[in-house]
């Protein structure tokens, strides 16, 4: 038989990977996507089944469909590091306005080589372990990584105008308000400051 340990931490690994694809959507369990790490559940998921079957004694059958799953985790985790490289994943700046029951959560959002950061604002519920979070931006605009002056496609603060309505106020002055539903989260509309550039 193969290595029963390693093979069951390669069943483990693989299947926590695919539980986080498929809660991957446009709500998502904060909880459960921290755990979201395609390259490396997919890495040592493959490494640990071909460790489990290089024991002496492997039944031919089980070695090949262990060697085969192993190699083809280990092979999508190469261009899946390579695309990670190229286009890195956005990753959580913090929680820009709370209120009792939700929060607007901002993830810098790498836009290319020479184009400005993004800040994506999202809502999240605040459950504890059940909290979910929108993947529908509320609000986009661009980092301002170099300190320029005040404008409207950089973000000032966010704040709960109302139970389900959230602010969003410019570096500049300017305001925007949005509403959003509070079982799906979704937001009736959205400020989309991003595709504006500086002059």
């Amino acid at each position: 038989m193969l290595d029963g340990g390693l093979a069951a931490a390669s069943v483990v690994v693989l299947l926590v990977f695919l539980l986080t694809l498929l809660d991957r959507g446009d709500m998502q369990h904060v909880a459960l996507q921290r755990l979201y790490h395609p390259v490396l559940s997919l890495a040592l998921g493959g490494a640990l089944m071909l460790g489990a079957c290089v024991r002496r004694g492997v039944p031919t059958g089980w070695r090949l469909a262990g060697v085969l799953a192993g190699g083809l985790a280990l092979a999508l985790a190469v261009p899946l590091g390579f695309l990670r490289l190229v286009f890195p994943p956005e990753h959580e700046v913090g929680v820009e306005a709370s209120s009792p029951d939700y929060q607007v959560v901002a993830y810098r959002v790498s836009a290319g080589l020479t184009a400005p950061h993004r800040i994506r604002l999202v809502l999240r519920t605040r459950e504890g372990l059940a909290s979910r979070e929108s993947d529908i931006e509320m609000a986009c605009f661009q980092d301002n990584e170099r300190g320029d002056p005040a404008a409207d496609w950089f973000l000032g603060r966010v704040e709960f105008a109302a139970p389900h309505t959230v602010r969003f106020v410019a570096a500049s002055g300017a305001g925007w308000t949005v509403d959003f539903d509070p079982v799906t989260l979704e937001p009736a509309g959205a400020v989309d400051q991003c595709p504006n550039v500086a002059p």
